[in-house]
């Protein structure tokens, strides 16, 4: 028998937050056709496969990648969606540390 992961407050509060940073970043690319299919040649997503993913996890880590990975790209979704450049990073190397402890525990 397997144990269900432990879901904290703070690991709710997460899940919420990366859905903003990347429902921010979504909206920014589905605005910003140039950048919109660099996101896709970068992440190997095409329409169809994007549209399919929409509410995927794995969507959501590629672009809070893409975007952390671009900094003009960084920058520019930041200044539309009002969130904080260093906020948006401050989550992303959260969520990389987070993962580096849980491969390591396994």
């Amino acid at each position: 028998m397997q144990d269900k992961p432990f879901s904290s407050p703070d690991n709710a509060h997460q899940n919420h937050q990366g859905k903003i940073l990347s429902e921010a970043g979504l909206g920014f690319l589905l605005n910003a056709p140039e950048e919109l299919l660099r996101f896709m040649d970068v992440s190997g997503y095409n329409p169809d496969s994007l549209r399919k993913a929409l509410t995927s996890p794995e969507l959501e880590l590629a672009i809070l990648s893409y975007f952390a990975n671009n900094e003009p790209a960084l920058l520019a979704m930041c200044a539309n969606s009002g969130i904080k450049p260093s906020r948006f990073m401050s989550f992303v190397q959260n969520q990389q540390s987070n993962q580096e402890t849980e491969t390591s525990i396994s």
